[in-house]
């Protein structure tokens, strides 16, 4: 199992893995994939991070770095009295990973009204005062573009989907005509199409000239409202309102 990550002066992500090799990340994120109680379809989330390439990526290439699978949780049932268990997970993971953002859908889409989960989870990281921060997943609605962005990524040898995986085992059970029912049938590629597309849209800042811009943009600032006590309260007022 990979182990903890540590961040370094530049800003920059190292994992000493337990073989001895180290890998260096330019940045870490999530991807979440909420319950769907009629169709019992247990909530998921993944984390992946993208491998340093000095050199390539700031040089006005378009050469990123390869996705390296990090970790993969799936809720043992879709029983909703399990989500503080299922955003216990998601914290403790962030935190070991350093990931602080997570792309999911925190509004309405295809129907399913996704904003009491992304409320109740902002409320769970604002008590635990953990440095987490949801970001609405680009594309959300088109599990078709998502999934041509998992596979352009892997024909170029920049996705690690490793054996065991969950997300391995759904990929190898998707069949084209099943492409627009994913988000209800299979989480772990559902999440997985989240944050593929996440470090597609929103390229990783340079090492060591991080600014607010950059963390507004992968929702990682307090203007963004994730984790904050502002978006605590908007939450609530929301949730008032309905």
């Amino acid at each position: 199992m990979p182990t903890n990550i540590e961040k370094t002066e530049k800003g920059l992500l190292v994992q000493e893995l337990e073989n001895g090799e180290k890998r260096t990340y330019v940045a870490v994120r999530g991807g979440i994939s909420w319950p769907l109680v009629p169709q019992k379809l247990p909530a998921y989330f993944c984390i992946y991070g993208e491998e340093w390439r000095e050199g390539t990526r700031f040089e006005g290439q378009e050469k990123r770095g390869r996705l390296c699978f990090l970790y993969e949780y799936e809720a043992p049932d879709t029983i909703p009295m399990l989500l503080t268990s299922f955003f216990t997970k998601i914290v403790a993971a962030a935190t070991r990973y350093r990931c602080r953002t997570f792309y999911t859908v925190t509004e309405v889409s295809r129907g399913e009204d996704y904003r009491e989960y992304a409320a109740q989870f902002r409320s769970f990281v604002y008590a635990k005062r953990a440095d987490v921060h949801l970001q609405e997943a680009p594309w959300n609605e088109k599990p078709d573009l998502g999934i041509h962005r998992i596979w352009e990524w892997k024909e170029k040898a920049l996705l690690e989907i490793p054996e065991g995986s969950l997300i391995r085992a759904q990929l190898q059970t998707l069949q084209a005509e099943e492409l627009m029912a994913l988000p209800e049938t299979l989480n772990a590629v559902n999440a997985l199409r989240f944050v593929v597309y996440g470090f597609e849209e929103y390229k990783p800042p340079k090492p060591g000239r991080e600014n607010w811009r950059s963390r507004v943009k992968t929702g990682s600032s307090w203007l963004t409202g994730g984790g904050s006590r502002a978006a605590h309260e908007a939450d609530t007022r929301t949730r008032d309102k309905r």
